[in-house]
């Protein structure tokens, strides 16, 4: 699997953005018909997108399409879109349970290319709304195509009537530090990968770097990018320094050749169970 640790948004209206997208470093780009596309716009979106799919060179960051959600009536034109284009991937906003990605991974397995080889996945932004939020309880191991989950606090926000989402140091407000936590947990139980909600303030890099270490502290693997400027920070820090993991490999080594101990000093350190298992993982995602 190619490194997911940044995932950029790029307006899908805009002819500018989405050329410049290819160069901006993101692992993942995210072709959106939703929050950043007035309503007007929204066919206009869907036709470039399906024109930009097309025309794409396809060795570069993979492409996902983030479609209006599943109260609105676009979100069947804007997945057949994205599949008539063979998208790499669906971001779902809003999803308001996991019926919706049952819904959504329904249609998709209508309109993909049965002989495709690599089928496309979906991210679902599953804690933007409160509906939302109270249901992430229901995501679980084998849901179909799912293969990440993220949030949103400028949509939960709005969603609650929040008059702001942060407090004056920046740090999130009790809602929002639950749904972060809450995503985080529903990801490990689904077995997909934890990805961080945007950072709205993207002149703040120092901000949104501080937001981004705390995510990885976490556990979340990758976040999500409103702005190029914020591409650099996200690989950066989502990417494993050679001590950690050399760190992780003399873990690993060191258990495989012991036989049956549970428990040793590696460094100086006691190390156990758990601890062989966040290094297999770190090695699994990166090596």
């Amino acid at each position: 699997m190619k490194a997911r640790r940044s995932w950029l948004f790029v307006p899908g209206d805009s002819e500018r953005k989405l050329a410049k997208g290819p160069s901006t470093g993101a692992d993942i780009l995210i072709l959106d018909v939703e929050d950043s596309v007035s309503p007007a716009r929204k066919p206009v979106a869907r036709k470039m997108i399906a024109e930009y799919l097309g025309s794409a060179a396809r060795d570069g960051a993979p492409l996902w399409v983030r479609i209006n959600g599943l109260h609105t009536p676009d979100w069947r034109e804007d997945v057949e879109a994205a599949m008539v284009g063979a998208a790499n991937g669906i971001v779902l906003p809003k999803p308001r349970s996991t019926a919706d990605v049952f819904a959504v991974a329904e249609l998709m397995d209508r309109l993909e290319d049965p002989e495709r080889s690599e089928p496309a996945q979906i991210l679902a932004l599953a804690g933007e709304t409160a509906r939302g939020l109270m249901s992430l309880h229901e995501y679980r191991p084998g849901l179909p195509r799912l293969t990440a989950l993220s949030w949103g606090s400028e949509d939960l926000g709005t969603d609650v009537g929040a008059l702001r989402r942060r407090r004056e140091d920046g740090s999130l407000l009790p809602l929002y530090e639950i749904a972060r936590a809450l995503t985080l947990a529903a990801a490990t139980v689904a077995e997909v990968d934890a990805i961080e909600a945007v950072y709205a303030d993207f002149r703040n890099l120092d901000g949104f770097r501080r937001f981004t270490e705390e995510a990885l502290e976490m556990g979340y693997v990758g976040g999500a990018a409103i702005h190029p400027a914020q591409v650099e920070i996200l690989n950066e820090v989502f990417t494993p320094s050679d001590e950690q993991l050399a760190e992780a490999r003399e873990i690993v080594e060191a258990f495989e050749s012991s036989g049956e101990t549970g428990v040793m000093s590696i460094r100086g350190k006691m190390v156990d169970q758990p601890h062989l298992a966040q290094a297999r993982k770190l090695l699994r995602r990166y090596e």
